[in-house]
């Protein structure tokens, strides 16, 4: 009953994507039984986001341009949209080894581009657990998909507060937009 009505006030906030999210997550949390979906607050279940920590993931971003997608102390990295737009056409990438461990704004990957060479800087402490191969036969996954299929590696996070250095999408995008001018 209070699944229907949280379901009625939350629809005219919804695009048709958002709500289908929104009952698939629905469908995951009852198969895992968790609690029902109405105990969160209207604004966030509006967004499609669960008030479960283990569904949650946050994407942060760096000042050169990279993003990191986190779920726990795990997290994967890539560049963003408004970097390989500007790179250009991606010709080739270098991986760095699993197991290899970096420190926050050390090089960890290469990019090249019909443009230029990029170094990519590692946004927190972590420890690299997988590289996406796929880029080495298809490198144009980063300018095709740039924060699903062309990601760069998965890592092991060494210190969570470093988080606390990156920016949300919003300050991201300001920053990328003056960038631009």
């Amino acid at each position: 009953m209070f699944g229907r009505i949280a379901a009625r006030a939350t629809l005219p906030l919804q695009t048709y994507a958002q709500s289908q999210a929104i009952q698939g997550t629905n469908r995951l949390l009852k198969a895992r039984r968790h609690v029902p979906s109405f105990c969160c607050s209207l604004p966030n279940n509006a967004r499609g986001i669960h008030c479960s920590q283990s569904l949650q993931t946050e994407t942060y971003y760096s000042d050169s341009h990279e993003w990191l997608r986190v779920d726990g102390d795990t997290g994967t990295i890539g560049i963003t949209d408004h970097a390989q737009s500007k790179l250009g056409d991606i010709v080739f990438v270098e991986l760095p080894e699993v197991g290899t461990s970096f420190e926050k704004d050390e090089s960890f990957a290469v990019i090249e581009s019909v443009k230029a060479a990029s170094d990519l800087m590692m946004p927190v402490t972590a420890e690299i657990t997988d590289s996406n191969t796929a880029l080495q036969d298809t490198p144009e996954l980063v300018n095709n998909s740039p924060t699903e299929d062309g990601w760069i590696v998965k890592v092991k996070l060494s210190d969570t507060s470093e988080l606390n250095n990156l920016m949300d999408k919003a300050a991201y995008d300001k920053m990328a937009s003056e960038d631009s001018d």
